[in-house]
C-alpha cells in the first residue's frame, strides 16, 4: 500500500513537472524545456562531434490572423501549426514554442543540408493551413512566415543560448533563401 501511494506520487509529480515544460495551448515544449534540452543536445554534440541545428519559426501574419479574424482562430492556426510540425519531426527531434508566434526545432545529427530539406518540407507543409470555425466549417488562411537556422557542427563551446539566438536572428533578418509569404 505505501509502494502504490509513493508510485502515485511519483506520478503525479512528474505530470506536473511535464506541465511546466509544456506549452498549455500547444502541448509543445515551452522556453524552458528548450533551453534545457539545447544545452544536453549542444554537450553531446560538442563531444562526440556530431550534427546540430536549430531551426526557428516565425508566423509573422499571426497578429493580423488575431485582428481580422479572432484570437480564437489565431489559438486554433497556432494548434494546427504545431500538429503540422511534428507530424515531420523524427524520434530525437524536438519542437518547441518560444514566443507567441515562434517556434523552434532541434534537429540532433542533422547538418545544413538536412535542415535545408527539413525546411522545404516545413514550407510545403504549411502551405495549406486549415483550422477550424466554431460553426464546425474550416478555414484557409494566408500565413506569412520566416525561417532561419543555426548550425553547430565546428564551432568552438557555443552556449546553449547562442544558438537559439542565432536561429532567431537569422529568422529575423531573412539571411536564408526560406523567408516566404505562404497562401493557404
Amino acid at each position: 500500500l505505501v509502494i502504490a501511494s509513493a508510485q502515485k506520487t511519483h506520478f503525479v509529480e512528474a505530470r506536473g513537472h511535464d506541465r511546466r515544460l509544456r506549452d498549455q495551448l500547444t502541448g509543445c515544449h515551452n522556453l524552458p524545456a528548450l533551453h534545457e534540452l539545447v544545452k544536453a543536445e549542444v554537450s553531446r554534440a560538442s563531444r562526440y562531434e556530431s550534427d546540430l541545428t536549430l531551426i526557428h519559426i516565425d508566423l509573422q501574419s499571426l497578429r493580423a490572423i488575431n485582428a481580422e479574424h479572432s484570437d480564437e482562430t489565431g489559438d486554433e492556426v497556432l494548434k494546427a501549426v504545431a500538429q503540422l510540425l511534428s507530424a515531420r519531426l523524427r524520434e530525437p527531434d524536438t519542437l518547441a514554442r518560444v514566443g507567441g508566434d515562434e517556434f523552434v526545432i532541434v534537429l540532433p545529427e542533422t547538418n545544413q543540408i538536412g535542415c535545408k530539406i527539413v525546411c522545404d518540407r516545413i514550407v510545403e507543409d504549411l502551405a495549406v493551413v486549415r483550422v477550424p470555425r466554431q460553426n464546425g466549417d474550416f478555414v484557409q488562411l494566408k500565413l506569412n512566415i520566416s525561417i532561419g537556422w543555426s548550425a553547430l557542427r565546428g564551432r568552438k563551446d557555443p552556449t546553449p543560448e547562442a544558438v537559439i539566438h542565432e536561429a532567431e536572428v537569422d529568422s529575423i533578418e531573412g539571411r536564408q533563401p526560406l523567408r516566404l509569404s505562404l497562401a493557404g
